[in-house]
């Protein structure tokens, strides 16, 4: 079996809608309760990897993949580069972690809202200084992926192809229900995505929708056919590990379910689809 990590963001909405304060010691107990093997989370700074390690420890977790992002599609992305640089490394230092999931800014309107379609000149910028991103990183041991949202996959996957074409062995966090909703939700895209850079996916992010809206809980049976996209990436022969991102963004305090109960049943959903596709 994969490490399973708790995604940190689902932990922090789940707080929030009960009007609990989103502490980290909170996020490390509800994976224990939950039973994850460990949390998936970032900084914002270097200085604040400290604070996190000391949690890790306390909870005898190993921090497996870190979460950070940067703006390198307007100038002044040197600044971004370094600070993502210097962050991975205070991770890679302090607790061994050997991979980074890379989540680019989005451009957006002027209310900050709409994500808009970044231009070329944008696009290859962006493609120029990740390049410089995973080579100082990878120099560092440390293994880089890409992270994609909705944005990502507009106008028929318009900058994932523009990061591909500078950076063509780039690897991939594959989030599954972002690439089903990116490409209007379709069954289809995903396939497309995993015959196209299945090779290049080395970490996952698990979360399911049935008829198109987002549930409070992980299922094989949604959507999403996980059953089919677990047996394909044993064929590709995927080694990475897994992290649930499961939530509603629409979820009450009268109607959100036990965070621990709804996780612990998604887990058990991995566990049986990973062990029925064969995948070790």
């Amino acid at each position: 079996m994969p490490t399973i990590s708790m995604n940190a963001f689902p932990l922090g909405m789940y707080m929030r809608h009960y009007g609990l304060q989103s502490d980290l010691m909170s996020k490390f107990l509800l994976v224990k309760a939950s039973g994850g093997d460990t949390l998936e989370m970032g900084v914002g700074a270097p200085d604040q990897v400290e604070e996190v390690a000391r949690l890790y420890e306390q909870f005898r977790m190993e921090s497996k993949v870190c979460v950070l992002g940067a703006n390198l599609f307007q100038a002044g992305w040197e600044a971004g580069v370094e600070k993502v640089i210097t962050t991975a490394e205070a991770f890679h230092d302090r607790l061994g972690t050997p991979m980074v999931n890379m989540c680019l800014d989005r451009k957006t309107d002027e209310t900050g809202k709409v994500a808009l379609v970044k231009t070329d000149e944008e696009l290859t910028l962006q493609g120029e200084a990740y390049k410089q991103l995973i080579q100082e990183l990878e120099s560092a041991g440390l293994q880089v992926c890409f992270h994609m949202h909705d944005p990502e996959l507009f106008e028929d996957w318009k900058e994932i192809k523009a990061m591909v074409a500078i950076n063509p062995g780039m690897g991939f966090c594959m989030d599954v229900q972002w690439i089903h909703q990116g490409s209007g939700f379709s069954m289809e895209a995903v396939n497309k995505f995993l015959e196209d850079y299945g090779p290049q996916i080395v970490h996952l992010h698990l979360r399911q929708s049935a008829g198109n809206e987002l549930q409070d809980t992980f299922r094989l049976e949604g959507d999403i056919d996980y059953r089919h996209v677990f047996r394909r990436l044993r064929e590709i022969g995927y080694t990475g590990d897994v992290s649930l991102e499961q939530l509603r963004f629409d979820d009450t305090p009268e109607n959100v379910r036990p965070f621990a109960l709804t996780a612990s049943e998604g887990l058990e959903q991995i566990r049986l689809g990973w062990s029925e596709a064969g995948l070790s």
